[in-house]
């Protein structure tokens, strides 16, 4: 049920169902309810952010679809704004409405698509579309507007059931062109979007923050092939490693502090054919368990053609790994 109302502006909403008193008594079932107003909504939505869209869409479509969302039971999507701090720090500020690539944020000011999370709570994406990664890995997305196929994933700390952040990729289709149409947004096709995932709602993580204004820092947030993210509480780490059409490949690793190489040092310099000493210790893997040992590249992603190897199997151990003949030369390591 909505209700608009005459001269006013803005909106609000009930988060859900809700049992409503009206007409000297709660009714019998619970119902859907919000209040729109029209006043001034036949301009283009947020025209002072002055976007350049590729299809008509008004202040009362946002304010609409804002509240629907509600209705339907979605909470904010929200924004965390590190600015040039390190992300987790205590400095790091909430920001209410900051996601402004979903219609739950800021009414969807550079993007109108609802997170790939948002999409799961009202069933127009599968769970089973959905990756749960506890694991160090390479994996792959499809575009969040595709309408199938595996098309965000949910991480966790290393082995835990508790998933701390997703990721989504945006082709820039339909409702979300504008980051095609709008130059100062067309990066945030080449990577990927990371959020928090929180007991109701998400929060939008800047991976390229500044010092500037939110509505403006917001604009690039996504990472890509040149950069990553990285939780210092947990050392897991996200990173893309090509973008294409509609898919993206991405990778994430867990570089325990608890983790230690006695050599060779990251960063040594070491060629095709020739042999590297590798002595590992952990606390935090059982000796009988497997130890998956990645190749990386100078820019800390892992080799796109050389597989993960599993070759070490207790805490101590030591090995001799030949690199690989078939890759150029240069600086690369082999991570836990």
């Amino acid at each position: 049920l909505i209700f608009v109302i005459s001269d006013s502006l803005g909106g609000c909403s009930y988060v859900g169902k809700a049992y409503i008193y009206l007409g000297g008594s709660f009714l019998d079932h619970p119902i859907s309810l919000a209040w729109i107003g029209p006043a001034d909504y036949s301009n283009p939505a947020r025209e002072f952010y002055n976007i350049n869209r590729s299809f008509s869409w008004t202040g009362l479509d946002s304010v609409l679809g804002h509240e629907l969302g509600h209705s339907l039971g979605l909470e904010h999507a929200n924004g965390i704004d590190c600015e040039l701090r390190t992300y987790g720090n205590s400095n790091c500020e909430h920001v209410e409405y900051g996601n402004m690539y979903d219609i739950m944020g800021i009414d969807g000011t550079y993007s109108l698509h609802s997170n790939v999370l948002y999409k799961e709570l009202l069933g127009w994406i599968s769970s089973s579309d959905i990756l749960n990664i506890n694991q160090p890995g390479q994996y792959t997305i499809k575009s969040l507007e595709s309408n199938s196929g595996v098309r965000g994933a949910r991480i966790a700390d290393y082995g835990s059931s508790n998933p701390k952040f997703f990721v989504e990729y945006r082709q820039g289709l339909g409702f979300n062109s504008t980051i095609v149409t709008d130059q100062k947004l067309s990066s945030v096709k080449t990577g990927l979007l990371i959020g928090e995932i929180l007991a109701t709602s998400t929060r939008l993580i800047d991976n390229q923050a500044t010092w500037n204004y939110w509505n403006n820092d917001i604009q690039k947030p996504e990472i890509n092939p040149f950069n990553s993210f990285t939780d210092p509480l947990s050392n897991l780490r996200i990173g893309v490693q090509n973008v294409s059409g509609s898919s993206a490949n991405f990778f994430v690793s867990y570089d325990q502090s608890a983790f230690a190489f006695v050599y060779p040092t990251a960063g040594v310099s070491h060629f095709p054919g020739q042999t590297m000493g590798i002595r590992w210790s952990s606390n935090q893997i059982p000796p009988d368990q497997p130890v998956t040992l990645t190749l990386m590249l100078p820019s800390g992603v892992p080799h796109p053609f050389v597989p993960p190897i599993q070759t070490l199997n207790s805490s101590g151990s030591s090995q001799s790994l030949v690199v690989p003949s078939d890759i150029a030369g240069g600086e690369f390591y082999y991570r836990l």
